[in-house]
């Protein structure tokens, strides 16, 4: 499929109006939270997938995704449309999961023999107990003052370790909704630091 194809494909949103994908990013770029949503949804699962194929894990792949996305929209007005969008994204998502990759292997990596003994065995000793209950104060603090909807958010998937369908399912929201909300959660506690 050509540039020009891709570009006609179309989006359909509640039956009632269609846009193109240059329409989305034509609209994302000026921040319209319903044209990023849109168009977030669209190359989801494509996008999850490729990143499930690097990371491995489907929950480090939800992460993954939701911070490709981040980086998509922060950059978006990057975007060249000679190329094609959707290689485009893959491209941040393939450099994003390495990127991911990296930062699991350096922890992994600065382990010392018996740390990783315990890591590989999953059996965690107080110590660990410790630094992780300081891990979840401190990430506490920090979106602390958040409005209350990315808190919480936040809280269900770095603390409570839910993943995006669990939190849908808990909240009463799409998991589209899910999606966007960690995504600009996210973007807001970039902001923060």
């Amino acid at each position: 499929m050509d540039i020009a194809e891709n570009f006609q494909r179309i989006v359909k949103t509640n039956n009632i109006r269609t846009y193109s994908i240059k329409d989305l990013i034509d609209k994302s770029k000026q921040n319209d939270s319903r044209a990023q949503s849109l168009l977030m949804e669209y190359f989801w699962s494509e996008i999850k997938n490729y990143t499930v194929t690097i990371v491995k894990e489907d929950s480090d792949a939800e992460d993954v995704t939701v911070e490709t996305f981040t980086k998509v929209f922060d950059k978006l007005h990057l975007y060249n449309s000679d190329f094609d969008f959707k290689n485009w994204v893959i491209s941040i998502a393939h450099n994003t999961s390495i990127d991911f990759l990296r930062k699991k292997h350096r922890f992994i990596s600065n382990l010392q023999d018996s740390e990783l003994e315990r890591y590989i065995e999953n059996v965690p000793s107080i110590e660990d107990i410790i630094i992780e209950k300081q891990k979840e104060v401190s990430l506490e603090d920090i979106i602390a003052d958040l409005d209350e909807k990315y808190r919480k958010i936040l809280h269900q998937k770095y603390i409570d370790g839910m993943s995006i369908k669990e939190i849908a399912q808990d909240s009463n929201l799409s998991i589209s909704n899910v999606k966007v909300r960690l995504m600009r959660a996210r973007k807001l506690l970039n902001l923060k630091n």
